[in-house]
């Protein structure tokens, strides 16, 4: 019924191999992102139901992972206990289930930049974009008199924290967490 992968090198034609009905994923593993794992998983493999087992304890992880179509998102530490079976059946009947931890990073998705790990300069990026001063990375950095490529490498990293793929992504997502206002400092 369900199938531990150890290591990311090759996940997808390990899971293609064995066809599991449910997929438990270390988020943390050697040549594994995870958040570009899930998409390609629930693509190419759909009947693949996948719970995330990790000890990192990540807000925009979790809500990354749900986006990405994880079936369940569980704590190490909640998993030594008796979920992890509970969430193994509950994913195998095609619900979602995630730990009761993870479950409160989910109501709770009012995050600071602190929890999101942003910098100064991230954020910065962030609010040009959103206040409309700059919509290109080009007009962004001239704005912060900067090079392109650490535009570039802050839409990146923002990306990434906030678990989206686009900026504009970014954008809305930044909006929905309070990160930043529409309010124009012109």
């Amino acid at each position: 019924m369900g199938l531990p992968v150890r290591a990311g090198k090759g996940l997808l034609e390990k899971v293609r191999r064995t066809q599991p009905d449910v997929l438990l994923l270390d988020a943390k593993m050697p040549d594994f992102d995870l958040l570009v794992a899930l998409p390609q998983l629930s693509e190419q493999l759909p009947r693949v139901r996948v719970l995330v087992v990790t000890g990192i304890q990540d807000p925009v992880r979790v809500k990354a992972a749900s986006q990405r179509h994880a079936a369940g998102y569980v704590l190490k530490e909640e998993a030594l206990s008796a979920l992890l079976p509970l969430a193994v059946l509950d994913g195998h009947a095609g619900h979602l289930w995630f730990s009761p931890k993870a479950s409160q990073f989910l109501l709770n998705h009012a995050l600071s930049p602190a929890e999101l790990n942003l910098t100064n300069y991230q954020l910065d990026v962030l609010r040009l974009t959103v206040q409309g001063k700059s919509q290109s990375p080009e007009e962004i950095a001239e704005a912060m008199q900067c090079s392109l490529a650490d535009v570039y490498n802050a839409q990146h990293q923002i990306r990434e924290k906030l678990g989206v793929d686009t900026n504009e992504q970014a954008v809305v997502e930044a909006l929905n967490v309070g990160l930043v206002s529409l309010k124009y400092e012109g």
